[in-house]
């Protein structure tokens, strides 16, 4: 397993991975926004969403949070207003 870094044109870090032998996502993975805030967090097994998914908005307050299993989506554990308030399970 090896760190990937993507770069946007104006040099900031826009996504950090962990690849594979075959160059698979495998492992953790988090995107960035432009100004530096985490926009996703999730894990990856074999290229496909595997576990927790996180996606924050670009003032840094949860926005969702999913579950998949093996690239499929498994549930929708919340959704939140842009202020951080559980909008539904």
């Amino acid at each position: 397993m090896k760190v990937k870094t993507k770069f946007d044109k104006n040099g900031n870090v826009r996504a950090r991975f962990f690849v594979d032998e075959q160059g698979c996502k495998s492992g953790w993975y988090r995107s960035f926004y432009a100004n530096g805030q985490v926009h996703t967090e999730s894990c990856y097994s074999g290229n496909k969403l595997h576990g927790e998914t996180r996606i924050y908005s670009p003032q840094g307050f949860l926005k969702k949070a999913e579950r998949y299993d093996k690239g499929v989506l498994q549930r929708r554990l919340y959704v939140f207003y842009t202020v951080g308030e559980k909008y539904r399970c």
